[in-house]
Parts: C-alpha cells; structure tokens; sequence
C-alpha cells in the first residue's frame, strides 16, 4: 500500500532523526523517491534543522539542579481528587445515577 503524503510528512522529523521504526524506513524512502514533493519537503526540513543547530551553536545541557527542582514541584501539587463516580464500584454509581434521575423525574412531574 502507497503511503500518502500526509503520513510521509508525520514522519518525516523521525525518519530524518533515525527514530523512525525500521519497518518504516523503506515506505518513507519509496515515497520520498517517487513524490517530489515530499523529497523536497525533506530537504527544507533538514536544512531547517541544520540552521538550528548552527544557531545553536553546541549542545544545550539543563542545569544540575533541574531533575530536583521538577520532582519538588511534582511533589507539592495538591493531590488529585478523585471522580464521585470513579471512587465507587461501576455498579453502584449506576445506582447512584439512576436514582438521582428518578428524583430529578419525578419533582418535575410534580411541578
């Protein structure tokens, strides 16, 4: 099966990275052989790439102290409250949701 464009340029960041998957390279590379406009898509793409890189000048490394700094913050979020419905057995908050459909039902009934 062809591969569309569309797919081709999804995956072109990982093909050109080596990333992609290895079952992947050959669809990506035939298409690139017979679409044009796909293998210029790939060129513009790795020369944007390499243009960052040079503006980048060397490899950019995170401070020491980040890895800690991100596990302190992750520390001291509030925890999560759990759903009503996701606290209680799938049947009983079925049960819970009916029951309150029925009495939302019926004082409108009465109204």
């Amino acid at each position: 099966m062809k591969m569309s464009c569309h797919n081709a340029k999804n995956q072109m960041l990982p093909f050109l990275s080596g990333e992609l998957s290895l079952a992947e390279v050959p669809k990506i590379q035939r298409h690139l052989d017979e679409c044009p406009a796909c293998a210029q898509y790939a060129v513009q793409i790795e020369a944007a790439q390499e243009r960052l890189q040079n503006a980048l000048g060397s490899a950019v490394t995170a401070p020491p102290t980040l890895d800690a700094r991100v596990m302190a913050t992750i520390r001291n979020l509030p925890p999560r409250r759990a759903s009503f419905y996701k606290s209680q057995p799938v049947h009983q908050a079925l049960k819970t949701k009916i029951e309150y459909s029925i009495r939302v039902t019926t004082r409108n009934l009465a109204k």
